[in-house]
């Protein structure tokens, strides 16, 4: 067992994971947790120019930093764009929301230690649903027909559909699978993420749910949708948390949540500061869940904020899907 923690028994100098596109073995990305004093000794002590040298920095505590890196060969104006456009991987998530608890409890562990993630709940698989969502999965493959009815410019056709992914899973609780469809082939414009459910009574596939394909689903049923940029720069990623509406078989939005951070922001777009006041954890933090919009009309704590996504939740853990990658072999896997 390896683990970043708070114990101060850490045998490890850093860790680090590397990402690379399937098609090519191209490396896109590598996450990496070092100790603070060998962090700066390698990269220096002025963070303005930490994005020319390809390094985005996500979090910092107890002596560790967790930071993004991307290779040297990628053109320093280009970091951003290469970092959004990664922002779908889910394991790149999983470090965020690792910065965002502030446990560094970073943990890899067999047997009785390990922690298994929380999985749907399984469903009697219907060979009519799949043979439907096996069409839509090749309307797109051989069409390029995204589920939104969409149809895809031929310039806009990958020459490899193997790097959009797919599950098959019930995540919303309603006893019966759903489709949910990862296509990031595309300009961050064009990536599209959708939850499709079917209907055996009008024999059809519906939308339950199009947005960006960045989505954290839950054991209630809600799902959080994160938004393909983060402008404000706040410690939270943006999301929209959708709730299930079994009436209708859809899911509806609640709220728009993100964040202001001080160290980032001192002053919002209208010169106003960091309302300090509000900030009664004193994390330099503070969030808006906001039901109507960007309004900033509901700032809150952070301990506030943790409360309230409890309630939203119902207390309930994010699910891992399993998802595959949009080949024929996986489509046909349905089928069968």
């Amino acid at each position: 067992m390896a683990a970043l923690g708070r114990d101060g028994q850490n045998r490890i100098t850093d860790y680090a994971v590397e990402f690379y596109r399937t098609s090519t073995r191209e490396l896109l990305f590598t996450l990496e947790a070092q100790k603070e004093t060998e962090f700066r000794d390698r990269y220096g002590y002025d963070d303005t120019v930490l994005d020319d040298q390809g390094i985005r920095l996500l979090g910092s505590g107890d002596g560790w930093y967790v930071y993004l890196s991307v290779p040297q060969s990628a053109p320093a104006d280009q970091f951003e764009d290469k970092s959004q456009e990664l922002r779908y991987q889910r394991m790149y998530q999983d470090f965020l929301r690792l910065c965002d608890s502030q446990s560094w409890a970073l943990t890899f562990a067999q047997g009785d230690d390990a922690v298994y993630p929380a999985l749907p709940i399984p469903v009697e698989p219907g060979a009519e649903t799949r043979a439907a969502f096996a069409q839509v999965l090749r309307n797109l493959t051989g069409s390029g027909i995204l589920p939104d009815g969409t149809q895809l410019e031929p310039w806009a056709l990958p020459a490899d559909f193997s790097e959009n992914s797919f599950a098959v899973a019930d995540v919303d609780g309603d006893g019966k699978e759903e489709l949910i469809l990862y296509f990031v082939t595309s300009d961050t414009a064009g990536m599209q993420g959708a939850i499709l459910g079917y209907d055996q009574d009008r024999a059809e596939v519906h939308i339950q749910l199009i947005g960006f394909p960045s989505m954290e689903f839950y054991e209630n049923g809600a799902v959080k949708v994160l938004y393909s940029h983060n402008q404000i720069g706040g410690a939270l990623w943006p999301y929209t948390l959708y709730t299930y509406q079994p009436q209708g078989d859809i899911y509806q939005p609640e709220a728009i949540v993100y964040s202001w951070e001080k160290r980032i922001r001192p002053t919002n777009d209208a010169g106003q500061p960091f309302p300090d006041q509000l900030d009664r954890s004193k994390t330099g933090v503070i969030y808006y869940v906001e039901p109507d919009g960007w309004d900033d009309s509901n700032p809150m704590d952070q301990e506030d904020y943790l409360t309230w996504e409890a309630e939203a939740l119902e207390g309930s853990a994010q699910l891992t899907l399993p998802f595959v990658p949009l080949t024929e072999e996986n489509i046909a896997a349905l089928e069968t």
